[in-house]
């Protein structure tokens, strides 16, 4: 078999997806490395762990500490130690690709009417997103005296089945399942444009297939306000079910109320790629949460 693809972080909700789509039937080898396979704090882990890294195959990275897991300084030393590691180990064994997954939470709060491109200067507003953006820095650099393609996924929002309720759509199905509501927090008029978990790991396979590189951001171009997804999820449920707008939560703080996004750049970078459907996507959850009960 040809190249193999290293997925740093398969044991996470997008991880777990892309191995189980390199496992069946596709043209590269997947290996999978969760945290345990592949401690990222540790160089001796990581040299162990990646030992078999041969010049033409690829590197996916997802693992990190998680906004939900923890967002503080302590973690973003953390993301910023194991991006340094990894970095020290791919300066000595350069692979041909390195697919970054990043957020475009690196841009900060946006002004309201701003539309969010890849032209827009960085900002960070707290310790996540800085060590995602300081990801995106330390391994770009790390592989810049080789010939490796380097690509960071700004991704503005993934959900699907397996999400464990922590994306908003996964929550608001969550509330539904639990409640017979669907729970909204604040007004519901905050925008936000939703990727299907599923087309994030066909973009990786595209990327790879092409040898893709730059940095660009992942969103549908069709930002939805949050009361309208409820709307949707309403109308996917039947009868018998129900909206709630409840005050946001204590200490909620700041918050991007809308975000809308210039896709041009994917666009370039992915001509032709076609993503799911809102409603469809919505649907496929809900269908595989009634399945398992």
């Amino acid at each position: 078999m040809g190249k193999k693809v290293f997925i740093l972080g398969s044991s996470g909700f997008i991880g777990s997806w892309l191995l189980k789509r390199f496992s069946s039937g596709s043209l590269y080898r997947a290996v999978g490395c969760s945290s345990a396979d592949c401690d990222l704090l540790s160089p001796d882990s990581v040299r162990k762990a990646l030992s078999s890294v041969a010049p033409d195959d690829v590197m996916v990275v997802l693992s990190c500490i998680t906004r939900l897991k923890e967002n503080s300084h302590a973690s973003l030393v953390k993301n910023v130690r194991m991006a340094c590691n990894l970095a020290g180990f791919l300066e000595a064994h350069p692979v041909s690709q390195l697919i970054y997954f990043s957020t475009v939470d690196v841009y900060g709060l946006i002004p309201e009417g701003m539309v969010i491109s890849e032209s827009l200067q960085p900002n960070p507003d707290d310790y996540y997103a800085l060590s995602k953006l300081a990801g995106e820095f330390i391994l770009k650099r790390a592989l810049s005296g080789s010939q490796a393609a380097f690509l960071s996924l700004r991704l503005s929002g993934v959900y699907g089945p397996g999400d464990g309720g922590k994306s908003t759509v996964g929550a608001l199905l969550s509330s539904l399942a639990r409640t017979g509501k669907i729970k909204v927090f604040g007004d519901g008029r905050d925008t936000r444009d939703f990727v299907f978990v599923d087309d994030a790991c066909k973009l990786v396979e595209d990327a790879i297939r092409h040898k893709t590189s730059g940095v660009v951001n992942v969103a549908t171009g069709k930002s939805r306000s949050i009361a309208e997804i409820a709307n949707l999820v309403l109308s996917l449920a039947g009868r018998g079910f129900a909206v709630e707008f409840l005050p946001p939560p204590a200490g909620a703080g700041k918050r991007q109320r809308c975000m809308e996004f210039d896709i041009s750049m994917f666009r370039r970078l992915f001509p032709g790629f076609a993503f799911m459907d809102l409603k469809a996507g919505l649907a496929l959850c809900m269908n595989k949460a009634a399945a398992k009960k």
